[in-house]
């Protein structure tokens, strides 16, 4: 393949992706779901393994923004098998996490957390763990296991913190203040405001 084919090539993925971009920011889902279609039959036309694994995660995405929950999973399913999102711990780890969240819509915590109890063992990224401890304080919170749910708060913030990510960090905070204010615990509610405030002023 020539210089010129390749740059051709990498021009109309770039424009896919603008268009599915633009229709998903316009909530035109269904326009999304057709053009990552389009991009998925051409990644596999080109044995284009890598990029095939994230359009997969882009569907999933946008079938889940439709409520189509199962066609979700099966996608996230399919990106689970690929051999390039496999080589990478942080890709292998993202999909697991999106499993557990549409589980988490669905209802199903029980299986979300056991999806992320196994994510947990090989994951060594702060912002990844702590994006599992949010999810699994809403398993918890469901399930009205308060100590566990505000454990897995307090281990996400420090997560978050060591990731250096201020806008995760910024909502679990205000998760925590949700938390406390529901718990009836004002005093704790109102030092995470505090918080809250100077983390987005930037003091």
């Amino acid at each position: 393949m020539g210089k010129n084919t390749t740059k051709q090539i990498v021009d109309v993925f770039h424009e896919l992706d603008r268009r599915a971009a633009l229709a998903l920011s316009e909530q035109r889902f269904e326009d999304a779901l057709t053009i990552y279609g389009e991009v998925l039959k051409a990644e596999r036309e080109l044995k284009l393994v890598k990029e095939s694994g994230h359009t997969l995660m882009n569907i999933a995405n946008t079938l889940a923004m439709l409520g189509r929950y199962e066609e979700a999973l099966a996608m996230l399913d399919e990106a689970a098998e690929n051999r390039e999102i496999n080589k990478s711990a942080r890709d292998k780890t993202a999909v697991q996490i999106f499993k557990a969240n549409i589980h988490i819509r669905m209802g199903r915590e029980q299986e979300a957390e056991r999806i992320l109890t196994a994510a947990f063992r090989s994951c060594r990224d702060y912002l990844q763990l702590g994006q599992m401890e949010l999810l699994r304080y809403e398993c918890y919170w469901k399930s009205n296991q308060r100590s566990k749910a505000r454990s897995s708060l307090d281990r996400a913030l420090i997560n978050f913190e060591l990731s250096g990510n201020r806008e995760e960090l910024k909502r679990a905070l205000y998760t925590r203040i949700r938390y406390f204010e529901s718990v009836g615990q004002g005093a704790f509610a109102a030092a995470d405001k505090d918080r809250l405030r100077k983390l987005t002023e930037g003091t």
